[in-house]
Order: C-alpha cells, then structure tokens, then sequence
C-alpha cells in the first residue's frame, strides 16, 4: 500500500501549529519516504507563502522551510512521484 500525505500534513511537518505532533509521531511511526508530486511543489509553497502573508512565519523562515522541504528530497525523506490520473480525475 503506498501512503500519500496531503498537503495539510507536510506543512505541518515543517511549521510548528497544533497538528505538528501529530504529524511528526506519523511520519516517524510511517518511517519510509514519501511521495512528492507537482501538486505537492506547489500547494506547499503557497501554504508556507499565504502563513508569511499572514504574518505566522517570519521571510528568513520561509526559505529555511522551503530549503529544509527540498534537503527532504535529496535525503530520502520524499521521493519524486506522479499523481495516480484515475485518483485526480476522481476528485472533479
């Protein structure tokens, strides 16, 4: 079975908000790597933009999240995917 964390999760990975201790005791339970999407690249950058927006996130933490996300995917953490088409198209 392959896991697939929605966007809310991952942000909650790398910001501190009341899902955070949730989401980190998952992911270490989950313990392999997870799949990154396109959809992943740009929902997450525009949720930790709209929290600087929104004035919860300092700019410089913005970059160190948005660098810590990509470290995530050259240490393993996420691995590059594809969305499943039959799974988009049934969102719609």
């Amino acid at each position: 079975m392959s896991h697939y964390a929605d966007t809310g999760f991952l942000v909650s990975l790398h910001t501190t908000d009341a899902n955070t201790a949730a989401a980190r005791k998952r992911m270490k339970r989950h313990g392999g790597p997870m799949p990154w999407t396109s959809l992943h690249e740009v929902e997450f950058r525009n949720a930790i933009r709209l929290q600087a927006f929104r004035g919860q996130l300092a700019r410089e933490e913005v970059g160190e999240i948005l660098h810590k996300q990509a470290m995530g995917l050259e240490n393993g953490v996420y691995f590059p995917a594809a969305p499943a088409m039959g799974v988009l198209s049934s969102e719609f």
